[in-house]
């Protein structure tokens, strides 16, 4: 049988007591079997505080801050920070942040993250400030207050062009954009795409007095500096005259690109079969335009008296705008 001696110090004058618990339970002290000293200098638990400080309940979850076995945050507001029995780590506190992770010296992972106990994520930094969330496999994102951007990054933060964003099936909802868009390393952005309508009509007097309508619709895509349109006009009333006849309403103004015009194909349904086919042109740092009939070496106004009765025409094409 193993003897216990309590031997004292020959120059202390301290009292060593042990006390009997408060309880009518036996407690029991197992000491591990090799020299171990407690005190000022070696490994020691010293409790200076004024209230229990940690506690480990009857489920062995070691609780600090806390009276109860509750899982702290777990669907509750309790607040202080307990270790489970099952390995679960649960911390809260109020009005604060709860937990600081700090990485001194170099760039790299902050906490990794494992399943099974293999590698799947981790939180790092690279270039001292920039932090980025990626997978043990390579794909994250890297997010770069210096120069305002968010850019793909691979397991350890460095750039990775080789990523997609959504996939078929997989397609996200909407993109927001105060900017443009740049497809590769040319300095050119497609900042603007646009659908929507609009309402052509005919200029008083020219080519009709006075028209009224059945049907004016219009149609338009604009994407970047191009515009595409398609219109179709029915009147139901006015006098045709021989003027030629001109339209106006068109979305957006035609770019003065050192063109002369934009060129529109169509057809006039009431048109005699000889002028059915008229082109209309829009000239330039305008929004409105004529039509214009072929001849047999060059080509002349169409006129409101080539429109024919009844006045139906349909016509689309593509131009240029600078707005």
């Amino acid at each position: 049988m193993s003897k216990i001696a309590l031997t004292p110090n020959g120059s202390g004058s301290g009292v060593f007591t042990i006390a009997s618990p408060n309880s009518n339970t036996n407690r029991t002290i197992t000491l591990p079997d090799e020299s171990i000293t407690l005190g000022a200098g070696s490994p020691s638990i010293d409790d200076n505080g004024n209230a229990t400080a940690l506690t480990i309940d009857s489920d062995e979850n070691l609780l600090v801050g806390q009276s109860s076995s509750t899982a702290v945050g777990a669907g509750n507001t309790t607040t202080g920070f307990s270790i489970r029995n099952d390995g679960g780590l649960y911390v809260s506190r109020s009005s604060g942040k709860t937990a600081t992770f700090n990485r001194n010296t170099s760039d790299g992972e902050i906490a990794e993250f494992r399943k099974d106990g293999a590698a799947v994520g981790n939180i790092g930094v690279v270039s001292d400030d920039r932090m980025y969330f990626a997978t043990a496999d390579g794909l994250g994102l890297q997010f770069d207050k210096d120069n305002n951007r968010i850019i793909p990054c691979d397991a350890t933060g460095g750039y990775n062009s080789n990523v997609e964003l959504g996939d078929e099936g997989l397609a996200f909802t909407n993109l927001f954009l105060t900017g443009g868009i740049q497809f590769d390393s040319r300095s050119s952005k497609l900042e603007d795409y646009e659908e929507g309508t609009f309402t052509p009509a005919v200029e008083n007097g020219w080519g009709v007095l006075n028209p009224t309508y059945n049907t004016r619709s219009g149609y338009y895509t604009k994407v970047g500096n191009k515009v595409y349109i398609v219109f179709h006009i029915i009147l139901s009333g006015g006098s045709l005259n021989g003027n030629k006849l001109q339209l106006n309403g068109f979305p957006f103004s035609v770019a003065n690109t050192g063109v002369a015009e934009s060129t529109l194909n169509g057809f006039f349904y009431t048109a005699s079969s000889q002028q059915a086919t008229p082109m209309f042109v829009m000239a330039s740092n305008g929004t409105t335009g004529s039509f214009v009939r072929r001849t047999t070496t060059n080509r002349t106004n169409f006129t409101g008296n080539d429109a024919g009765n009844g006045f139906n025409l349909s016509f689309s094409g593509t131009y240029l705008t600078d707005q």
